[in-house]
């Protein structure tokens, strides 16, 4: 029953990279884009936080941003 759990899981999280992977031309914002790219490369935050010169309260902010802009475009086809 746990590997189903698990199984399902990480098919769930699957959908969520292929949505982001198929939308990503739908960020504006270069810093932001580049963040979403080091997440999805599984870059630790320390990571980011350096390479990107960023808080760790802004880079939440920034993933924030993004994912109610996904929302919104979501609305819009709907």
């Amino acid at each position: 029953m746990l590997n189903k759990d698990k199984e399902i899981e990480i098919g769930k999280l699957q959908q969520k990279i292929n949505y982001i992977d198929e939308h990503i031309e739908l960020i504006e914002n270069l810093k932001d884009y580049w963040i979403i790219v080091l997440r999805l490369e599984n870059k630790p935050n320390k990571y980011i936080f350096n390479t990107m010169k960023t808080s760790g309260e802004t880079l939440y902010k920034r993933i924030g941003t993004v994912i109610d802009m996904f929302i919104e475009y979501d609305k819009k086809i709907i």
